[in-house]
This record gives structure tokens, C-alpha cells and sequence, in this order.
């Protein structure tokens, strides 16, 4: 089994949760939606087997899921449900927007570590005190034994620190 065969699905598996509320959205049936992931399992394992270069994984399984839904509800037209592709096209474009603010988030989150970890110890156990144990900047002052006005600018030009340093990282993944 290659690496790449190996990556793909453990990403693939890592994003079972979401596809299969994608599909369950569209078939509010979890019996069919664990039908479909499955064949969107299926029809995943074929393209390795063929060497199908997949870009997006997550776009290209709800591209496959799209097309079994569509199918599903072809099928079920006694139920008098209405094809319309035109909702589908909503849903992917939704669950697209989403997974665009996810990884912005996620590599905010990443700046921001990788920023704190570059900032001096004092300044890192002054963020401590503040956001991880909830302490006001009277206390936060006593404490270091600062006035509560220099732990207030002291904050402030944290802040303004990480803000630049997180703003510089994304900067440079290009985001």
C-alpha cells in the first residue's frame, strides 16, 4: 500500500463525520446516507486502484455523494420528492464555504501558537493569568507587582505584538 494511498485515506476516514451529515442533509434517511458513504467509499478505493489523482479530497467525495444522491432521489420519485440539482449545487457551495473558514481558522490558530511560543516568559504568564485563569489586571498587577495602568499598556502592546507577528505568518503561507 502506497504512502500516498495511506494518506488520502486516513484523510478521507478523518472526514467521515461531515460527508456523511452532507448526505444525511440531502436523504434524512441514515440508513441510505450510510448506503451512500459507503459507495462513495467504493467508488474512493477505485479511483486508487486506477491511480485517480484526487486534488481535493473532501470536494471530489461530496462531488461522488452528489451524484448518488441525485440518483437516490431519481429513484424515490414515488415519494414525490423533487431533483433539483440547482440544491444541490447550494449545499456544495455551502459545505465549500465552510471548509475554506475551517482551515482559515485553523491556521490562525496555528499563527497565534507559533507566535505565543516567540514571546518573552514574563509576557506569556501575564496572557496566562489573564485568559487561562480569568484574573483582572488589578490582581494581574499585585501579582507582578506593576501598577494595574502598566499591566493594562503592557497587555495592550502584547496584543498589538501578536496581532503583527500573526498577520506576518499568514502573510507568508499566503493566506
Amino acid at each position: 500500500m502506497s504512502s500516498d494511498w495511506e494518506k488520502l485515506s486516513l484523510e478521507f476516514i478523518s472526514q467521515r463525520h461531515s460527508l456523511t451529515a452532507y448526505i444525511y442533509g440531502m436523504v434524512r434517511d441514515s440508513s441510505v446516507a450510510d448506503d451512500i458513504f459507503q459507495d462513495v467509499w467504493l467508488q474512493f478505493s477505485k479511483a486508487q486502484e486506477k491511480d485517480v489523482v484526487i486534488d481535493k479530497l473532501d470536494r471530489w467525495c461530496r462531488g461522488v455523494a452528489r451524484n448518488r444522491v441525485l440518483q437516490f432521489w431519481r429513484s424515490n420519485r414515488r415519494d414525490k420528492v423533487l431533483v433539483n440539482s440547482d440544491i444541490l449545487d447550494l449545499v456544495e457551495q455551502a459545505f465549500e464555504e465552510s471548509t475554506e473558514e475551517e482551515a482559515r481558522h485553523s491556521a490562525n490558530r496555528d499563527a497565534l501558537r507559533k507566535c505565543l511560543g516567540n514571546l518573552p516568559e514574563n509576557n506569556r504568564s501575564l496572557l496566562k493569568c489573564r485568559y487561562s485563569k480569568s484574573m483582572d489586571m488589578k490582581t494581574i498587577g499585585e501579582k507582578f507587582g506593576k501598577s494595574t495602568d502598566s499591566v493594562k499598556m503592557l497587555m495592550s502592546r502584547i496584543r498589538k505584538a501578536l496581532r503583527k507577528c500573526i498577520l506576518v505568518r499568514l502573510e507568508e503561507a499566503g493566506i
